[in-house]
C-alpha cells in the first residue's frame, strides 16, 4: 500500500515537473527569438543613415529592446545595427562589454567615457 501511494506520488511530481519543464523552456523560446533578432543584425553593413557619433555621451533610455543589448564588435557595428530598424533614431555602444543599444524613444545624455553615441535619420 505505501509503495503504491509513493509511486503514485512519484508519477504526479514527474508530470507536474515535466509540465513546467514545457512552460519555462516556451517562455525561454520567446526571449531566444528576441535575442536571436539582434544577433542576425549585429554584423550588418550601415547604409550611411547613421552618421553621426559622439564618444563620451551615454544615451540613456529609449531602448528600442532594453533586455536584450546586441554584442557587437564596434560603434559602427552598433550604427549598422540601428540603421536596420525603420524606427531606430540612436544608439549607444559600450566599449567595455560590446553592448549596443538601439534606441527609439528620448532618452537623457549623460557623460560615460567607456561609451558612443550615435543619431540617425529616421528610414522613409
Amino acid at each position: 500500500m505505501n509503495s503504491s501511494i509513493l509511486a503514485f506520488a512519484l508519477l504526479a511530481f514527474m508530470v507536474i515537473s515535466q509540465s513546467n519543464a514545457r512552460l519555462i523552456r516556451q517562455d525561454f523560446a520567446d526571449d531566444d527569438f528576441d535575442q536571436d533578432l539582434f544577433e542576425q543584425k549585429r554584423d550588418a553593413p550601415t547604409n550611411n543613415r547613421c552618421t553621426n557619433i559622439v564618444k563620451g555621451q551615454d544615451s540613456n533610455g529609449g531602448d528600442i529592446n532594453a533586455a536584450y543589448p546586441a554584442n557587437v564588435v564596434s560603434a559602427a557595428a552598433c550604427a549598422a545595427l540601428c540603421e536596420l530598424f525603420p524606427t531606430c533614431d540612436h544608439w549607444t555602444f559600450n566599449v567595455n562589454n560590446g553592448k549596443c543599444w538601439v534606441k527609439d524613444k528620448p532618452s537623457q545624455m549623460q557623460t560615460n567615457s567607456a561609451v558612443y553615441t550615435g543619431s540617425c535619420t529616421k528610414s522613409k
